[in-house]
C-alpha cells in the first residue's frame, strides 16, 4: 500500500514501469542495435513501440504538486543508456527525473544510501517496480514498494473517490 503522506522521495524504474513495453516477444533484435540507436540519440523505445504509463503520469504530477522528489532508479549498460531513459521520461510524462540509476540489479543498495545521505526515514522513500523481487527486498529493509498496478489502482480509486464527491 502506498502511504503518500509519509513520502520524501519516489523512484521509478524504467522497464515495464514507465516505459511500457508493446512487442516483448515480437521483436527480436541485436544489442548492439539497441546500443546504436542510443549512441545516435534516436528513440529505440519509440522505434519498438514503447508507450507511457497514463496513471503513472497523473500520479507523478501529484507526487509533484506535493513537493516529493523523484527519480529514476533503472538498470542501466551505461551513462548514455541512463541519459536516454531519462530524456525520453522528459518526453513522455514533462518530468525531470534525478539519477539514481545502477549498474546492477541490487537497487536497494541505492535507497539505502538516499536515506543515509540525506537523513531520510527508510519508510519515507518508495520504489516503483515490476519486479516482485525488487520490491519485496526494499520492503524487507523497511522501504515502500508498490508494482505498476498499485499505482494504477491508487490512481483509480482516487479518481473514484473525487467522483463520488462530485
Amino acid at each position: 500500500m502506498i502511504d503518500i503522506d509519509k513520502l520524501n522521495y519516489v523512484l521509478f524504474d524504467f522497464d515495464e514501469t514507465l516505459c511500457i513495453h508493446a512487442r516483448k516477444k515480437l521483436f527480436s533484435y541485436d544489442s548492439s542495435d539497441y546500443t546504436k540507436s542510443v549512441l545516435l540519440d534516436n528513440s529505440w523505445w519509440d522505434k519498438i513501440g514503447c508507450k507511457p504509463n497514463k496513471h503513472m503520469k497523473e500520479f507523478m504530477e501529484e507526487l509533484q504538486n506535493r513537493n516529493i522528489e523523484l527519480g529514476l532508479i533503472s538498470q542501466t549498460d551505461s551513462y548514455m543508456h541512463m541519459v536516454r531513459k531519462q530524456e525520453w521520461v522528459k518526453e513522455k510524462y514533462g518530468i525531470d527525473l534525478k539519477n539514481y540509476c545502477v549498474s546492477s540489479d541490487n537497487k536497494v543498495d541505492m535507497m539505502i544510501a538516499l536515506s543515509r545521505a540525506y537523513h531520510l526515514p527508510f519508510y519515507s522513500i518508495l520504489i516503483i517496480d515490476d519486479k516482485e523481487s525488487v520490491l519485496n527486498m526494499a520492503v524487507k529493509n523497511g522501504f515502500q514498494a508498490a508494482s505498476p498496478m498499485e499505482v494504477v489502482n491508487y490512481v483509480t480509486d482516487k479518481q473514484n473517490a473525487c467522483g463520488e464527491e462530485s
